[in-house]
C-alpha cells in the first residue's frame, strides 16, 4: 500500500543544520513536504524508531572518536532497527528528501553523535546532503536490505557481520552489490567462519577484482554456489 511521506529539500535542510550549528532552533513549519500519495505516513513508528536508537546508543560511549570502531558495530545493530521498524514504499525509498527528512528532522542528534565528537561537526553528507549514500539513516537501511535473507530464523543475520569500511567502500558505494546475491555471498565468504577470512588490503584487493570482473560479467545471471566460486578464486593469492 502507497502512503504519503515527508521530505525536505537538500538546500533547505542545510539551512536548518546551518541555523542548529548556530545555536539558532529554526521553525521547520514551512520547510518540510508532504510527498506521494495513499493513507497518512506513519509518524508515529518513526517515533517509535527514535527511541529505540536511543535506548541503543546509551550501550556506547557518549562521544565517538573519528573512526571509532564502536561506530561500526552500533551500525550493525541499529540497522536492523531502521529495517525493520521504518515504514517506507518504492517512492519514499527513491527519494532522497524523505532520508534528508528522517536524519535532519526526526534524528539529528544520532546522525551527529555517530559522525561528530571532538569538537567537529558531522559532515553534511552524513545527513544525505549533497550525497545521498552516505545519509545515515538510508545506508543502515541499505545495509539490512541489500542482504534481507526472509528464508533464514534470522532474516538479519548477514547485515550483523562486518565493519564500517567494508559496507561503505566494498559492498554500498560498488555496482556489483546491485545484485544481491554477490552483496550476501560476499559477506558469508568474508565471515563464514564468524572471524574475518581476508585483511582489510585483502578485502581491498577482492572488491577491486570484483569491479573488473562486473564490466565483462553478467552477475545477475550467476548462481549462489557459482559466485562463491568466482570469490574463491579471485582470492586464491590474498590473505
Amino acid at each position: 500500500m502507497e502512503h504519503r511521506y515527508f521530505a525536505i529539500a537538500p538546500d533547505k535542510a542545510r539551512w536548518v543544520v546551518d541555523q542548529r550549528r548556530l545555536g539558532g532552533d529554526p521553525d521547520l513549519t514551512n520547510l518540510v513536504e508532504c510527498r506521494g500519495q495513499g493513507v497518512d505516513y506513519q509518524e508515529c513508528a518513526v517515533d517509535d524508531l527514535r527511541s529505540r536508537l536511543l535506548e541503543l546508543k546509551n550501550d556506547y560511549s557518549s562521544e565517538l572518536k573519528k573512526s571509532d570502531p564502536e561506530g561500526g558495530r552500533f551500525e550493525s545493530e541499529a540497522c536492523v532497527l531502521v529495517h525493520r521498524l521504518l515504514p517506507v514504499t518504492n517512492s519514499a525509498v527513491a527519494d532522497p528528501g524523505f532520508w534528508i527528512w528522517l536524519a535532519v528532522v526526526k534524528l539529528p542528534d544520532i546522525v551527529e553523535w555517530r559522525h561528530g565528537g571532538e569538537g567537529r561537526f558531522a559532515e553534511l553528507a552524513n545527513y544525505g546532503i549533497g550525497n545521498r549514500t552516505e545519509n545515515l539513516m538510508f545506508r543502515m537501511w541499505l545495509r539490512a536490505e541489500i542482504v534481507y535473507d526472509p528464508s533464514a530464523d534470522d532474516p538479519y543475520y548477514l547485515s550483523r557481520f562486518g565493519d564500517q569500511d567494508l559496507w561503505r567502500s566494498h559492498i554500498i558505494r560498488q555496482g556489483y552489490s546491485s545484485v544481491r546475491d554477490v552483496a550476501k555471498c560476499l559477506i558469508s565468504f568474508q565471515y563464514g567462519d564468524g572471524k574475518p577470512r581476508l585483511s582489510s588490503d585483502g578485502i581491498r584487493e577482492l572488491a577491486k577484482r570484483l569491479r573488473r570482473l562486473r564490466a565483462n560479467m553478467m552477475m545477475e545471471f550467476l548462481t549462489p554456489a557459482r559466485i562463491m566460486g568466482v570469490l574463491e578464486d579471485q582470492a586464491k593469492d590474498l590473505s
